[in-house]
């Protein structure tokens, strides 16, 4: 309820408010969607973007809303394609305004499009060399949240989706 709820906030008023920093509602909506995002993260440990994300920021300085706009298009892709349970992912599509599982990906990429976030690992400073370390390391910082995932991904398969979002 919470995440879905959170989902749909960011949908709708994150555009919003990129355009329009002076709108007081977006903000109140942004900051309570952001507010339920922290408790279910806290709740359900589900962050996959967030594990592949932290070692690309500790090792490059990467600002971390950019290094989830490379990385979480990636994860949702692979994921969906490794058989991850689709309605999930019809869910959020449909949230951000898409139809279902089918369009997931693109829904997020447009939305991430919207506010200016379109970018890659390596427009964020990563080297094909860092993949390594960041893939070892992801287990190491946040390895819960890699396993409450839908799909669980295995440090190769944390390789190739690092190297598919540089």
């Amino acid at each position: 309820m919470m995440a879905k709820q959170a989902i749909e906030l960011i949908g709708k008023y994150l555009p919003m408010v990129y355009n329009d920093y002076s709108c007081d509602e977006g903000w109140n909506a942004i900051t309570w969607a952001s507010t339920l995002g922290g408790m279910v993260i806290n709740t359900a440990g589900v962050a996959t973007a967030h594990a592949l994300e932290h070692p690309a920021s500790g090792l490059r300085n990467i600002v971390h809303g950019r290094g989830l706009a490379a990385l979480t298009p990636v994860i949702y892709d692979e994921a969906i394609k490794a058989g991850a349970p689709t309605e999930r992912f019809a869910e959020i599509s449909r949230l951000l305004g898409g139809k279902d599982e089918t369009d997931c990906v693109e829904t997020i990429k447009k939305l991430i499009d919207s506010v200016g976030l379109t970018t890659t690992l390596s427009a964020e400073g990563v080297k094909e060399e860092d993949i390594d370390w960041m893939a070892d390391n992801t287990y190491k910082i946040m390895g819960g949240a890699i396993q409450a995932f839908p799909v669980v991904f295995s440090v190769e398969d944390i390789k190739n989706i690092y190297k598919k979002a540089l």
